[in-house]
């Protein structure tokens, strides 16, 4: 994996929200894509001035990535 994937995946997991090239980065399509499918209302965004940011929380259910603890510490 390289470094600017690992980065990717990072922000996935901490960011609150995603950048549009971020997004179409991490889902593998076109940046031009993402923003069709945010204007069609395919993809969720907000846009706050110029900005637009694509909900991490959305791309992670996309991608079917578990965020959750890998093994979860019992009191046992």
């Amino acid at each position: 994996m390289t470094a600017h994937a690992r980065d990717g995946l990072e922000r996935l997991l901490s960011a609150p929200t995603l950048s549009a090239n971020e997004t179409a980065q991490l889902l593998g399509l076109a940046r031009s894509t993402v923003y069709a499918g945010i204007k069609a209302g395919e993809i969720p965004a907000v846009r706050v001035r110029r900005s637009v940011r694509v909900p991490s929380s959305w791309v992670r259910r996309v991608l079917q990535v578990d965020d959750s603890p890998e093994d979860p510490v019992s009191d046992n």
